[in-house]
């Protein structure tokens, strides 16, 4: 008995079918839809983020920064020593600590 109720209620899905027809969209739709992608322009930045996109624009540019990030390194003992040589340089020229005749700590008037 089961069987024969499956049965029938698929014949009833399949039969209440037949009135079907293809739905159809509104009128010029798809020309409205394409207008509406189209019309945008792409902005500078995105044009800058496409191109940067671009996988072997990325990869260089990944290579380029590596290569630059190793050179800095390289040297960095180098520019450190420098730049601490010039600091100790200008900190001795302005030390407040040296004698100075601008700066005379005795007062010889009354």
């Amino acid at each position: 008995m089961n069987t024969k109720k499956i049965a029938r209620l698929v014949n009833e899905t399949i039969d209440s079918m037949d009135g079907a027809e293809r739905a159809e969209p509104a009128p010029y739709l798809l020309t409205r839809i394409n207008a509406k992608m189209g019309m945008q322009q792409p902005s500078a930045w995105e044009r800058v983020g496409a191109f940067l996109s671009r996988p072997g624009v990325a990869f260089g540019l990944a290579i380029f920064l590596v290569i630059i990030n190793l050179v800095i390194h390289g040297y960095g003992d180098t520019f450190n020593s420098a730049a601490i040589q010039g600091s100790q340089v200008s900190a001795d020229e302005y030390s407040m600590n040296g004698s100075s005749a601008i700066f005379d700590l005795e007062n010889i008037q009354p």
